[in-house]
């Protein structure tokens, strides 16, 4: 992943910078570091939503990639914001597996401000498995 995002450094992934943490493959669970970058915030200077959707997606994805080896898209997220982030501010975003099916897998996400451990955002995913050419 650390390869494919250096080759690709325009990708929205790459420019998310995310710190890949741990991986724990008993419990399904993969965790990202974020910090909260001027180009990821709206015009009053939080955290954009659609931003914190696509780090929550980034982890969720990364976490099926490390279990399955292969890209699933996305087909299906529902986000819910609990709380503002600002520039500067350090994020920690924990996704796990709930389900892998034949034909759709299952996962969630959680983010959290680092300093204080508070939940900023959940978030519930769908992605589609073996689907993994698809735009390629």
């Amino acid at each position: 992943m650390k390869a494919e995002r250096e080759n690709n450094p325009d990708d929205v992934d790459a420019m998310l910078a995310p710190v890949y943490d741990s991986v724990d493959y008993d419990e399904g669970i993969m965790t990202v570091l974020y910090e909260v970058m001027p180009w990821e915030s709206n015009r009053v200077g939080i955290l954009h939503g659609g931003i914190t959707g696509t780090m929550m997606d980034h982890t969720a994805a990364s976490a099926i990639f490390v279990f399955l080896g292969y890209w699933c898209p996305t087909v299906d997220m529902d986000v819910k914001f609990l709380r503002q982030m600002r520039v500067g501010d350090r994020l920690c975003c924990k996704a796990r597996v709930i389900h892998i099916g034949r034909r759709f897998i299952s996962a969630s996400a959680e983010m959290f401000d680092e300093e204080s451990g508070r939940i900023t955002a959940t978030a519930l995913f769908t992605y589609a498995n073996g689907a993994s050419s698809i735009g390629q």
